[in-house]
């Protein structure tokens, strides 16, 4: 049995996937609710970041698409790569559990 990942675009197109791009796991980050930040890997100048989080969802009463309150972005401030989050904290701790976050180097 294979395990890995793929990230799809909007339309269903393959942006990455772990056969085609080797990536390292740099870190895994856990995002609680309500809280934001950013971590900076000074260690690996000149290499690219990659993300997938797990995010938390909320279901709102008669809607039948889960509120997405979560998310991150990658950027390079002085050539350094760097990872920030968020999650706005939406609901109670039984429907917004936080997020993972990992991310990989390549």
């Amino acid at each position: 049995m294979t395990y890995g990942f793929t990230v799809n675009g909007p339309l269903g197109q393959k942006l990455l996937d772990s056969d085609s791009l080797p990536a390292v796991l740099k870190d895994v980050i856990y995002v609680p609710p309500g809280s934001s930040g950013s971590r900076s890997y000074p260690d690996i100048p000149g290499y690219a970041l990659y993300a997938l989080q797990f995010a938390a969802f909320f279901q709102v009463a008669g809607n039948l698409n889960p509120e997405v309150v979560s998310g991150y972005s990658v950027s390079y401030p002085g050539g350094v790569p760097t990872i920030s989050w968020y999650d706005i904290g939406y609901g109670d701790a039984t429907t917004n559990t936080g997020s993972w976050l990992y991310v990989y180097a390549k």
